[in-house]
C-alpha cells in the first residue's frame, strides 16, 4: 500500500511538473507569436485637435470613416476618470492577467441562474483585443479569441500601456471614440474639464452606447452612473453630503450634455499644417488669431462680392508677424464648399503669376550689385530710362508701362514706387536672369527653380508664377532689416529652419523707405488713398493675366499682410478691376493689428540723403528747377558725386535742360523742352536690334516698313549727315540714295533672306 502511495505520489508529482513545464512553454512561445494588428493599432492614426492662440478650438480632424479619436497620454488624463472607467469596465483590473476567471465564474453562475445574460466577465484588456481583432459577430468564438488575444497583450503590454490604449479607443457610439473626443462630444469639454459627475456619467456609456447616451437618456445615464459615483467620489463633494444629494447632482451632470457640433473652422490651412507636425503629435496649438481671421474672411467675401460680375470668384489672404513668421490668418479661398468655382483649392498655396507686387526683390537685388571697380551698378539716386526699348533677338520682347505711356529719365526711387515697367526691365537685363532667380530662392521662391528661366526678362514683371505664401514671406524680409524666416504655424514652437540674412539691411530700409513714400507713388498712381494709413506703413500691388491675378502686399515694422484674388477657371476677367480692392483689404487688416501704432522702419546706416535734381539725379545744382533728397553712399564725397550737368543757363539767362542721346525716342515723340547731347553716347543703332526677324504680312506688302532709330556720334561738322548702307550698298528710296539728319531715323524694305545694316558718322560706325 505504502509503495502504491508513493507511487502515486511520484507521478502525480511528476504530472505536475511536466504540466508546468508545458505551460512555461506554452506562453513562452505565446509571448513571442507576432501581433501584427496590435502593432498596427499601436500606430493608427488619431484625431487631433487644433487650437487657435487663445486655445479655442478650431478643428478636430476626423479619421477613417468621420470618426474622432483623439490621443491623450495617460500621464495627463485625470486620475478620477481612470479610476470611474476602472470600476465601471473591470474593477480587478490590476489583479488578473487579461483574463479575470472568478468574475467568468460568477457571471457564468448568475446567467445560469437567471436563465439570461445579467452579468458580464470582460475585461479592459478583453475589450481592447476585440478592437485590436474585431468580430462581425458576438458569440462562444468571439469570447475565446478575445480571451487568448488578451493573454497575448498582457504578455506585451504594461498594464498602464493597456490602460492608455484602452481610454484613447474605447468607442462611444456617434462615430466618437477615446474618453478625449467623448468628453468633447458629450459635455463640450476638455477631459481636465469635466465635473466629477459628468466623469461618472462618460464611464458608462461604452458599456450601452444608446440607453446610457446622457443627451438622450439622462435619467438612465444618472442611474448607472451612480454606483461608479459613490465608490470614486463618495459623499466628498461639497455640493453633495447624502444619497439624495447624489442622485440630483448626476441628474443634473447628466443633462448638461449637449451634442457637440465639430468645428470645421479653416479647413485649407489646417490639413497643410497637419503634415507639419511632428510624429507622435496628438494636439498642435497654433498661432492664429480668430478675430483677425474672421476679420480677413469677411473683408475677402465681401470683396468677392463686389468683384463678382467681373468673373472674380476666387481669393487668398496671409497675414504673418514679422520678428516670428508666425501665421496669425490664413484664408486659402472664399467658400470651401463652392465646387463650381473650385472652393477646396488653396490659394495661399497655388503659384499665380504675381505682376508688379515683385518689383520690391528686382530693385532690392539692384542696389547690392557692383561694378568691375566695386562701384554700386545702380543707387536710389540714379536715373533709370523709361523710354522705348527692345530686348531679345529671335523673340522681342517689348516692354510696356500700365498707361503704355513713356515717362523719359525718372529716379530710380519714382520707378519702383510708381511701378514703371519698362524700368525694371531695363534693370534686370543689367542684372542677368539668373543672378536674379539665385537671388529669389535665397528668399524662399521656390516655384521658380525650374520655371524661372522660362519667364526670362518677364520675371521683372512677375511673369514668373510663385504662390502667395512666397510673397509675403519674402515680402516681410524688408520689415525685418533683410532676414528671411520660413513660416512658423504654432505659438510656442521652436524655430526649425535657422534665421539666414539674404540682403544688407541698409537694402531693406531703403527699400522701406521708398514703398512708403507717398510722394513717389503719384506718377504711377496719383494721389491715391488707398495705401495712405496713419502708421508706418509699405504697399506694393501688382495685376497680371488680363486681371486674372490680382495680388497686394503690407506691411509695418511688426505685421505683413498679403492679398491675392482672381480666378481658378481660367475665364477672362471682366473689365479692369486694379489692385485697390486687395489693397484695401490689406490695409484694413493692418488697421486692425497695428492699433494705430507709431512703429517706424529704421534709417539706412551707411547712407545719407543729400539734395538730388529730379530730372538727372545727379547733385542739385543752382540751375536746378527742383529737387528732392535722396539716399547717397554715406563717404560720397561732393567731388565724387558732381553737380548736375543737364541744366544750364543759355545766352538769353534762360535754362535749358541737355538730355543724354539714349532718349532721343522719347525725346521727339513729344513736345519736350530742352535738347539733345547727341555726343553723350557712341553711335548706335537702338532699333532694330542685332538678330531681329521680321515677318511679311501678305495682305499689305506696299505698307510694311522697318522703322530704324540709331543715337549718338559725335559731331565735327553740324552740316555732317548719317550715312547708310544696306547689305553694303548706300540705301536707296526711289533711286535715290536717302539723306538721314539728326534725329537719326529712317525705313527699311522689308524682304525675304537675310540682311546687314551699317550706320557711319564722322569716324564712328555701327552694324547689325
Amino acid at each position: 500500500m505504502t509503495n502504491k502511495i508513493q507511487c502515486h505520489r511520484k507521478q502525480f508529482i511528476l504530472t505536475s511538473v511536466v504540466t508546468l513545464l508545458l505551460v512555461a512553454v506554452l506562453f513562452t512561445t505565446v509571448s513571442f507569436i507576432p501581433l501584427p494588428a496590435l502593432s498596427a493599432f499601436v500606430r493608427q492614426e488619431c484625431s487631433i485637435p487644433f487650437y487657435d492662440n487663445d486655445e479655442i478650438i478650431l478643428q478636430v480632424t476626423p479619421v477613417e470613416d468621420g470618426v474622432r479619436r483623439e490621443f491623450t497620454p495617460l500621464a495627463n488624463i485625470p486620475k478620477g476618470l481612470i479610476h470611474a472607467f476602472i470600476e465601471a469596465e473591470d474593477s480587478r483590473f490590476y489583479l488578473h492577467n487579461g483574463v479575470d476567471y472568478s468574475a467568468a465564474l460568477r457571471a457564468f453562475s448568475q446567467n445560469a441562474a437567471e436563465k439570461r445574460r445579467v452579468s458580464g466577465a470582460s475585461t479592459i484588456t478583453m475589450q481592447l483585443a476585440g478592437m485590436v481583432y474585431p468580430s462581425k459577430k458576438r458569440g462562444w468564438y468571439a469570447k475565446i479569441k478575445d480571451t487568448t488575444v488578451a493573454h497575448l497583450i498582457e504578455s506585451r503590454l504594461t498594464k498602464d500601456e493597456i490602460l492608455e490604449l484602452y481610454l484613447n479607443n474605447v468607442p462611444f457610439g456617434n462615430n466618437v471614440e477615446g474618453v478625449t473626443s467623448a468628453g468633447r462630444f458629450f459635455f463640450g469639454l476638455e477631459l481636465q474639464q469635466l465635473s466629477p459627475g459628468q466623469t461618472s456619467c462618460l464611464s458608462v456609456i461604452p458599456r450601452r452606447p444608446v440607453s446610457y447616451n446622457p443627451i438622450d437618456n439622462p435619467a438612465t445615464c444618472s442611474d448607472s452612473a451612480l454606483r461608479i459615483f459613490n465608490i470614486v467620489y463618495g459623499l466628498d463633494l461639497p455640493e453633495v453630503s447624502s444619497l439624495e444629494e447624489a442622485q440630483d447632482y448626476l441628474l443634473s451632470s447628466a443633462q448638461s450634455a449637449r451634442k457637440f457640433e465639430w468645428p470645421f473652422s479653416m479647413p485649407h490651412y489646417i490639413p497643410y499644417v497637419k503634415k507639419t507636425l511632428k510624429d507622435g503629435q496628438c494636439r498642435s496649438f497654433l498661432s492664429i488669431k480668430s478675430d483677425l481671421q474672421k476679420l480677413a474672411e469677411f473683408g475677402l467675401k465681401e470683396a468677392l462680392r463686389k468683384a463678382a460680375s467681373s468673373r472674380i470668384h476666387n481669393g487668398a489672404i496671409l497675414v504673418i508677424e514679422n520678428k516670428t513668421a508666425q501665421v496669425l490668418a490664413w484664408v486659402g479661398n472664399n467658400d470651401w464648399f463652392d465646387e463650381e468655382h473650385g472652393g477646396q483649392i488653396d490659394g495661399v498655396l497655388v503659384p499665380n503669376q504675381p505682376g508688379s507686387s515683385m518689383k520690391p526683390f528686382l530693385y532690392a537685388l539692384s542696389l547690392e550689385q557692383k561694378t568691375l571697380d566695386g562701384m554700386p551698378l545702380f543707387v536710389p539716386a540714379q536715373i533709370i530710362p523709361d523710354i522705348p526699348m527692345e530686348f531679345g533677338s529671335d523673340t522681342l520682347y517689348i516692354p510696356l508701362n500700365f498707361n503704355n505711356k513713356f515717362n523719359g529719365p525718372v529716379l530710380f526711387r519714382t520707378t519702383l514706387a510708381s511701378s514703371l515697367n519698362v524700368p525694371a526691365v531695363y534693370i534686370l537685363s543689367k542684372i542677368g536672369v539668373d543672378n536674379y532667380i539665385e537671388f529669389l530662392l535665397t528668399l524662399g521662391f521656390e516655384s521658380l527653380r525650374y520655371s524661372g528661366k522660362e519667364a526670362d526678362l518677364g520675371l521683372a514683371l512677375g511673369a514668373g508664377e510663385v504662390s502667395l505664401a512666397e510673397l509675403v514671406c519674402g515680402f516681410s524680409v524688408f520689415p525685418r532689416d533683410g532676414v528671411y524666416l520660413p513660416m512658423s504655424f504654432e505659438k510656442d514652437a521652436a524655430q526649425e529652419e535657422p534665421a539666414r540674412r539674404v540682403m544688407e539691411s541698409d537694402t531693406a530700409r531703403i527699400i522701406c523707405n521708398i514703398l512708403s513714400d507717398k510722394a513717389a507713388r503719384v506718377k504711377g498712381f496719383g494721389y491715391s488713398q488707398v495705401f495712405e494709413t496713419s502708421y508706418p506703413s509699405i504697399f506694393k500691388t501688382g495685376t497680371a493675366n488680363q486681371y486674372q491675378n490680382i495680388v497686394a502686399l503690407g506691411a509695418t515694422k511688426e505685421y505683413t499682410v498679403g492679398v491675392w484674388m482672381g480666378n481658378f477657371s481660367g475665364d477672362t476677367v471682366v473689365g479692369k478691376t486694379g489692385s485697390s480692392l486687395p489693397a484695401t483689404i490689406a490695409k484694413t487688416l493692418l488697421n486692425f493689428l497695428n492699433d494705430d501704432k507709431q512703429i517706424s522702419f529704421e534709417e539706412p546706416e551707411h547712407w545719407k540723403k543729400i539734395p538730388v535734381c529730379t530730372v538727372s539725379g545727379m547733385k542739385a545744382g543752382k540751375n536746378c528747377p527742383s529737387s528732392v533728397y535722396e539716399y547717397v553712399p554715406a563717404d560720397s564725397s561732393s567731388a565724387t558725386l558732381g553737380e548736375c550737368t543737364w541744366h544750364q543757363r543759355g545766352s538769353n539767362n534762360k535754362i535749358i535742360t541737355t538730355y543724354p542721346a539714349e532718349f532721343q525716342q522719347w525725346f521727339k515723340e513729344g513736345f519736350r523742352k530742352g535738347v539733345l547731347d547727341h555726343s553723350s553716347s557712341p553711335l548706335r543703332i537702338i532699333t532694330p536690334v542685332d538678330g531681329s526677324v521680321f515677318q511679311n504680312n501678305l495682305s499689305d506688302k506696299k505698307r510694311q516698313k522697318i522703322l530704324v532709330e540709331v543715337i549718338g556720334g559725335k559731331e565735327d561738322d553740324a552740316r555732317e549727315l548719317l550715312r547708310v548702307l544696306y547689305d553694303n550698298a548706300p540705301l536707296k528710296e526711289k533711286g535715290k540714295t536717302i539723306i538721314v539728319e539728326r534725329p537719326f531715323s529712317f525705313y527699311l524694305p522689308i524682304e525675304k533672306g537675310h540682311h546687314t545694316l551699317k550706320v557711319m558718322f564722322g569716324n564712328e560706325e555701327h552694324s547689325i
